[in-house]
């Protein structure tokens, strides 16, 4: 931790000792150094231009049915990074693997071996060959076949982990995290932990009961139909960010496999209905029907009877964070919870049922 703070405050000094009253420093093998190491790069229009006099040299091999020729300038196509679209943009890269397909499909088995151990010295990536070569997932049988291996590259999900385990090695936690969040927002963390309140709890505790609470408020569910069986597609929408991050753990939290969707999109708010100028997350996961409880109101509310009074109280939680506020009553000098449903709301039924509870 204090290496990083280190170099984020700008402490560790890269450029050698202060020259300052010393006089010129030599600079002569420096240079020389300096002009080996740093060869020129191709600006982007240099890069498009070449490669689209590739495409064109490409296509022409593949006219001819010079499969060597093909095979070569694609190679040279991939060095220079023609089918990448960031480079280069999408059209160009389409056409490298527009390019690399017909030369697949024209090749006999020999002459795909060599393709396949051409690149992976390139070092392509089994997703991008087995998208070009129109073999998908298939792409593994042929690097066995040709006895040539390729890893697969890390997911950005499995990077994450190992950059959480280093950090964790540092010192760090997700209490940490959330603790730093929440200063940044401008809440006085220590004054509240003097009353006995861990402003963290929502990261380490999220239990049923609460999330029952927000499937009452602000978790949307509506019923998806695949090609074998119904699926329940639920949801968390916000426009803030403390939501963003709680509403993303919540879901990880209850999807079985750990896979949740995102989407954004612009949004407006109710003080300025109508203009769409704030970006709105979607966060997102698919259940099967027959294991998602709460479509049936009926169901939230025959459960929620059966809790004891701690769990209510994490419940109302659930609620006040979907659809509640907590506030000070200054004329009253009373600290308030409130929740608000519309008037013709089907969810407006659990408010009166908490009146019940309270």
């Amino acid at each position: 931790m204090h290496r990083i703070r280190c170099i984020a405050e700008g402490g560790f000094k890269i450029n050698g000792p202060s020259t300052k009253d010393k006089g010129p420093m030599s600079q002569g093998n420096n240079l020389g150094t300096r002009d080996k190491a740093s060869l020129p790069q191709p600006t982007q229009a240099g890069r498009i231009e070449t490669c689209t006099e590739l495409i064109r040299q490409v296509t022409k091999c593949l006219e001819n049915n010079n499969k060597q020729c093909a095979m070569r300038l694609i190679g040279e196509m991939i060095r220079l990074g023609c089918h990448n679209g960031r480079l280069v943009g999408g059209e160009i890269a389409n056409h490298v693997r527009d390019a690399f397909h017909e030369l697949w499909l024209i090749s006999d088995n020999k002459t795909r071996c060599e393709i396949l151990s051409l690149l992976k010295n390139l070092g392509i990536s089994r997703r991008w060959l087995g998208d070009a070569s129109g073999s998908g997932g298939k792409i593994g049988n042929w690097l066995k076949k040709c006895g040539i291996e390729i890893e697969r590259r890390a997911t950005k999900s499995k990077i994450i982990e190992e950059i959480e385990d280093l950090m964790r090695e540092l010192g760090w936690s997700k209490e940490i995290m959330c603790k730093e969040v929440l200063r940044l927002i401008g809440i006085k963390v220590d004054e509240i932990e003097e009353y006995g309140i861990n402003v963290c709890d929502w990261i380490t505790d999220i239990n049923e009961a609460y999330f029952v609470g927000l499937v009452m408020s602000d978790i949307a569910d509506r019923v998806v139909r695949g090609k074998k069986r119904e699926y329940v597609k639920v949801s968390l929408h916000t426009t803030d960010g403390v939501s963003a991050v709680l509403f993303l753990m919540i879901l990880l939290h209850f999807s079985q496999i750990g896979n949740v969707g995102i989407s954004f999109n612009w949004s407006d708010t109710p003080e300025r209905r109508g203009v769409k100028d704030i970006v709105a997350v979607e966060f997102y996961v698919y259940v099967r029907r027959e294991k998602w409880r709460w479509l049936n109101i009926e169901e939230i509310i025959k459960y929620i009877k059966t809790l004891d009074p701690e769990d209510i109280v994490r419940v109302i939680a659930g609620e006040v964070d979907g659809d509640g506020e907590v506030y000070f009553h200054s004329a009253n000098s009373e600290p308030r919870i409130k929740i608000s449903a519309c008037k013709k709301c089907t969810k407006r039924i659990f408010l009166e049922l908490f009146k019940k509870h309270c």
